[in-house]
């Protein structure tokens, strides 16, 4: 979708090689280099922002976009009409990021700490890109124990999702109804919705915080600068 694309295939064919070893920040990404550039590389993911406890609901939102919420692959759009379909308002959606948006409640550009405050007191975090090198927010919220709107076209959807505790919700997303039915259907049930944000936040803890851990993808760029 980007026009430059072939500028900058050419420029990553030019200079990558270049280096010792190259890195990559998903399985994704590994797969983009490998099927147009040709290049090997390993992937240590990439450094989540913090995501702690905080015992209290600072904010009033019931769901969270992030991002730059005008560039068309983010789908905010689509955002946007699922949960008016579900039922919310724009006092609902809170919006933080580089652009403002046409529907929801800017904050613009946060810090880390308001960021953690906002994912500890939604429910939803929506990212419904189609495109994405890892799409942290879906993790980092996955992490305080939310529950990531993600659609089954997401390029790290097999990578980071499938096995979610939301898999078999998420394969049936064909439509913008089918989304809105489900948080529906969530926020209808109290009960089926904290034991789904309960195990959500265990699998993040098991399956994805260790992936995106500062420490341990310090380790893995450690461990390849010590094979050099």
């Amino acid at each position: 979708q980007n026009p430059n694309v072939a500028q900058y295939i050419a420029e990553y064919k030019a200079h990558l090689p270049a280096a010792a070893r190259i890195t990559s920040i998903s399985a994704f990404t590994q797969w983009q280099l490998r099927e147009y550039c040709g290049l090997d590389s390993t992937v240590i993911y990439y450094p989540m922002k913090p995501v702690f406890e905080t015992g209290v609901k600072h904010y009033p939102f019931k769901a969270l976009a992030c991002g730059r919420v005008g560039d068309r692959n983010k789908r905010f759009d689509v955002a946007v009409e699922v949960l008016r379909r579900a039922g919310y308002s724009e006092a609902d959606l809170a919006v933080v990021g580089p652009e403002r948006p046409h529907w929801g409640t800017y904050l613009g550009v946060v810090d880390d700490d308001v960021l953690n405050g906002l994912y500890h007191s939604v429910d939803y975090v929506m990212q419904l890109s189609r495109v994405e090198g890892i799409g942290l927010p879906s993790v980092e919220s996955a992490c305080a124990g939310v529950i990531p709107i993600v659609a089954p076209d997401l390029t790290t959807y097999n990578e980071l999702w499938a096995g979610s505790p939301m898999g078999l919700y998420y394969q049936t997303f064909r439509s913008i109804d089918q989304i809105a039915s489900t948080i529906r259907y969530l926020d209808g049930a109290p009960a089926d919705k904290a034991i789904m944000k309960g195990e959500m936040k265990r699998y993040a803890d098991l399956f994805l915080r260790p992936k995106f851990d500062l420490v341990e993808v310090a380790r893995r760029i450690l461990s390849i600068a010590h094979t050099l």
